[in-house]
């Protein structure tokens, strides 16, 4: 199979760190994110197809394709950083590929982002059902109620949103066919019944006052993922990246420096 060619951005030099980007976004959301960590770590921006700087190319919305399309762009080793929908994909991607990654981070993301009765930590069905109505009906107008439903409940939700605003069409208008894809992951997809496979350490990032990933399901991917550890901003919603800023940059980087540390132990005792 020919994948198709992305538009990747990498930043700096050092250890390798991968960022998803979530739903109906795009890789500008890590900006400032991208710019701190650069300074110690090469950083890779992905825009997902048919997202940023990639609206134009064009992938079957599955999530091995989707997965298979990004992977040539981790380098052996990296850790994978997803928010969101961008977490189904970097799960995905670490089940299939255990030795290529060294470590995972979640960011307000979910192993199965529909409920049911298995898995009750996961939005109502009616939501993901409205969006994808209105989404047929006018695409703006339901990115725009995304956005707000982001940051809604949460500290900063006005600035919150504006940041989010100024990235969303930086680099043109997402294709409606990868949103229409997207919305079937995060309506279809479930990971639940896997995720005791990962075994790597993983760090699992969640506002309490997110509107799309339920508090609830923090704890319950605490308890299937072996090697993980779980960080609340206690008034943060969906974008704690842009919300609570400072406090995510301090939170990654002690997970990032402890695993590094652990990793020279390593090295030395070999």
């Amino acid at each position: 199979m020919t994948l198709p060619a992305l538009n990747v951005d990498v930043l700096g030099a050092g250890p390798d760190l991968v960022f998803f980007h979530g739903w109906g976004m795009n890789a500008e959301v890590w900006y400032e994110t991208a710019q701190i960590l650069s300074k110690e770590y090469r950083v890779t921006l992905i825009d997902f197809p048919g997202f940023g700087k990639n609206n134009q190319v064009k992938c079957d919305y599955h999530l091995d394709a989707l997965s298979e399309c990004v992977f040539p762009h981790i380098p052996k080793g990296a850790t994978l950083i997803g928010w969101s929908m961008g977490g189904l994909v970097a799960i995905n991607i670490v089940l299939n590929q255990p030795d290529h990654v060294c470590q995972l981070v979640l960011v307000a993301s979910n192993a199965q982002f529909a409920v049911s009765d298995n898995w009750p930590a996961g939005m109502k069905a009616d939501v993901l059902t409205g969006f994808e109505q209105n989404l047929s009906e006018n695409f703006k107008l339901t990115l725009q109620r995304f956005l707000m439903l982001q940051a809604r409940g949460g500290d900063n939700a006005k600035d919150t949103i504006r940041a989010l605003k100024q990235r969303l069409y930086r680099h043109g208008e997402p294709d409606k066919n990868a949103l229409q894809g997207g919305l079937q992951l995060l309506k279809n997809v479930s990971l639940v019944e896997r995720l005791s496979e990962i075994n790597l350490p993983v760090l699992l990032m969640f506002g309490k006052l997110d509107a799309l990933v339920p508090f609830a399901a923090a704890k319950k991917m605490r308890a299937c993922l072996p090697q993980s550890t779980l960080v609340v901003f206690e008034k943060a919603a969906h974008a704690p990246f842009i919300s609570h800023f400072n406090d995510f940059i301090t939170e990654l980087n002690h997970f990032l420096n402890d695993r590094e540390f652990d990793k020279e132990l390593d090295r030395n005792n070999e």
